[in-house]
């Protein structure tokens, strides 16, 4: 904090010791709360409820659009029931804290299309559905009486994740897909008191997905075991005090070395080297990305062997926030020349489709250039120079201003 001096006592004679009022009584009716809370120590509840994604049949129709292939939904069942399993600690009426389990229900969509090619259509519209899922959360929860038996509440919590997803036709199961992700999610409570144990609640939460919202609407019930009722609210009896001799000292609030008197930057990060004025040193550093992708010959699918190399690539693209990328398609020699080219095209767009479908890359920030035959890496004539020569190739090379560390 900008010119500022911290005073710390030095000493402090006090003339009487605070102490803090406790009426909680013995008589269970008097306990609620207002005054005083029998509703702490450990926990567990549930809830039931229905949650709903939030898109629509348009936004739908567009995903399918994005895939190049022509398809459209029938049906969408964006909704279903959901529930949660919990357990938590009450440490007082205004806080706790809580784990669950949370399954957010099955979604659905009917579609038709049509094709020449079925493979690549179920390949490509196999990732298009409202998304949701289930997995573990923690949470913090903040409570405010209202009355003696009702409180109002807020949740903030973090949740690990799980959405699995098959596509069918009247075959059976033609594609599959599945995702996760770790997001907050935030819901508020009205909380009302059904016995000195037990508490009934309604809620409403959101949660937010890879692409998708949810929202929830719930009822649920939690046991508390019991623990020594506490006041709600602590009030002191005695206050009374004499203040002695006290000692102005220098702070370095953020701990970078620079006095805050001095410091223009608060807060600063104490990791990173800075100034007389506390400010953070920055540099430019220059970081790059280089992938190649093999393919069969006459081919341009992606071998499944280069899904965690993709997973790499979007995740440097998303970490340094890459805003144009060239994707450069190749060939071997044998074939003409106008159909090495044409091939070499379809094997760049190849890495945008999937980059773009399975790990939500922006189109327009990849550039697909095919070369055909004009860029061998050996030009002999055998399987081994042929087999080097049909590839991709991806180089990145971004760079940064980022601070210097110490």
């Amino acid at each position: 904090m900008k010119n500022t001096l911290r005073i710390t006592a030095a000493g402090l004679l006090l003339l009487a010791s605070p102490t803090y009022a406790n009426d909680c009584a013995n008589d269970e009716s008097d306990v609620h709360y207002k005054d005083c809370d029998s509703q702490v120590g450990w926990y567990i509840g549930g809830q039931l409820g229905f949650a709903q994604t939030d898109i629509s049949q348009s936004d739908i129709d567009t995903f399918y659009a994005d895939t190049g292939f022509e398809a459209s939904s029938i049906n969408i069942d964006d909704r279903d029931l959901a529930f949660s399993l919990m357990a938590g600690y009450q440490f007082t009426t205004h806080w706790a804290i809580e784990g669950a389990y949370i399954d957010l229900g099955e979604r659905r969509v009917d579609f038709n299309g049509s094709t020449e090619n079925l493979e690549a259509f179920y390949d490509n519209v196999e990732h298009v559905y409202p998304q949701s899922g289930d997995g573990l959360s923690i949470a913090v929860v903040g409570s405010w009486p209202l009355s003696e038996d009702i409180k109002l509440s807020g949740k903030l919590g973090y949740w690990r994740w799980d959405g699995n997803y098959a596509t069918y036709d009247a075959n059976g199961d033609v594609g599959s897909d599945s995702i996760k992700g770790n997001d907050l999610w935030y819901g508020v409570e009205l909380n009302y008191r059904l016995s000195e144990r037990t508490q009934l609640y309604l809620t409403a939460q959101r949660f937010s997905l890879d692409r998708d919202d949810n929202n929830v609407l719930g009822l649920g019930v939690r046991y508390y075991f019991g623990g020594e009722a506490q006041p709600a609210v602590m009030e002191r009896a005695d206050n009374t005090a004499e203040k002695v001799a006290v000692v102005a000292v220098p702070q370095d609030s953020d701990k970078d070395g620079v006095f805050d008197v001095q410091d223009d930057c608060a807060n600063s990060n104490a990791l990173h080297q800075v100034d007389i004025q506390g400010c953070t040193l920055m540099e430019e550093q220059t970081f790059s990305f280089n992938l190649p992708i093999n393919y069969e010959n006459n081919s341009f699918e992606i071998p499944s062997s280069y899904n965690d190399e993709l997973q790499r690539l979007a995740d440097f693209i998303n970490d340094y926030n890459v805003q144009q990328l060239n994707v450069y398609g190749h060939t071997s020699a044998p074939g003409s020349r106008t159909y090495n080219m044409k091939l070499s095209q379809k094997r760049a767009q190849s890495v945008v489709d999937i980059l773009q479908s399975k790990f939500n890359i922006a189109k327009n920030i990849i550039k697909p250039i095919g070369r055909g035959e004009d860029a061998l890496l050996d030009s002999s004539n055998t399987e081994s120079a042929h087999q080097l020569n049909r590839r991709i190739e991806i180089n990145i090379e971004e760079k940064l201003l980022l601070p210097v560390e110490k």
